[in-house]
């Protein structure tokens, strides 16, 4: 193993990591120094980042529910707001809380980022670990993770006589790489693209972020305002949220989570108008027969039946019922 640089001869890589127990990578002081397989090295930067996530999580949903959410609608509303504001308040913080909603978009952009500044920092710890001090954090550690205890550098034989231990015969060869040279590729030990450990934090850090949220949904409020927006429009503020920028210290907000916010409440409320119309269409639907003339009535009747009450139907009924008043 010496003489192969402790690597595999096949793919190359060592397979065991030197880690910093205080993350300073400076401190090259022996006891701060243990050796880990790629797998439980990557496992413990995964938890020590699990718990700042977790408090960042809870601090940036206490922050949010100091103050309400302010949520700026078109004039135009109104009236449909009033008469299911309540309502209307549930789908709005469903749709920053639900799957695929705006906090899952933030969730998505932190787990992305922290998993790339996971991958940078042992990358880091690595660099940063002159040659010959690793060798005698290894020895020291007789090639072992000090969390699992396996080597994961194992010596193959060249001719397969395991009996003929003459260098010449003897490489290094990671444990993925010499099952596959003894024609067993279904052992599979790929620490190189680590999915056991990114589908473990991927399933932690979902599970983290759901049991905070069940926990501080209901301390959501929503303001909701109106003023003039234009052809119905709707508006979030983003001054609350840029703080989970600073909390995580990446980019995560930008204006196409809350773009597609809005565009939901505005379809949300379009959908409302749209029912209570055709509520209202058809709560008239019988005091027409006493109002109209027949032909009149008749024509209404037969567009409803055919349209169904759609869009279609009631601009038409529309012309209807305003010739009638003629």
């Amino acid at each position: 193993m010496e003489r192969d640089g402790y690597k595999c001869r096949i793919c190359d890589h060592s397979y065991l990591d030197i880690h910093y127990k205080d993350g300073n990578v400076e401190n090259k002081n022996l006891e701060n120094l243990i050796v880990l397989c790629k797998q439980c090295h990557y496992r413990l930067h995964q938890k020590e980042r699990m718990e700042s996530i977790k408090q960042a999580f809870e601090d940036f949903l206490d922050e949010l529910s100091k103050n309400p959410i302010e949520v700026v609608i078109d004039f135009s509303f109104k009236k449909i707001v009033e008469s299911n504001e309540e309502k209307i308040r549930r789908e709005i913080i469903q749709g920053f809380t639900r799957p695929f909603g705006v906090i899952s978009r933030i969730q998505e952009k932190v787990r992305d980022a922290i998993m790339k500044e996971i991958e940078e920092e042992i990358e880091k710890e690595q660099a940063s670990t002159p040659e010959h001090l690793r060798k005698v954090v290894l020895e020291r550690n007789n090639y072992r993770c000090s969390v699992c205890g396996y080597g994961y550098l194992e010596v193959h034989h060249v001719d397969g006589n395991i009996l003929n231990n003459t260098l010449d015969n003897l490489v290094t060869l990671c444990r993925r790489c010499h099952r596959k040279v003894h024609y067993h590729p279904s052992f599979h030990t790929t620490p190189e693209d680590m999915d056991k450990c990114i589908r473990s934090f991927h399933h932690e850090f979902y599970s983290t972020i759901y049991e905070i949220m069940k926990n501080k949904k209901g301390n959501i409020r929503i303001s909701i305002k109106f003023d003039q927006l234009g052809v119905k429009g709707v508006k979030i503020s983003r001054a609350q949220f840029k703080r989970i920028n600073g909390l995580f210290n990446h980019e995560v907000i930008n204006d196409g989570i809350f773009k597609q916010w809005e565009r939901e409440i505005k379809n949300y409320l379009s959908r409302l108008e749209w029912e209570q119309q055709k509520e209202i269409y058809r709560n008239v639907y019988f005091l027409l027969e006493c109002i109209l003339p027949k032909d009149s009535f008749e024509a209404f009747v037969n567009l409803a039946r055919k349209g169904k009450f759609d869009r279609r139907t009631l601009r038409e009924a529309k012309k209807v019922l305003k010739n009638s008043i003629k």
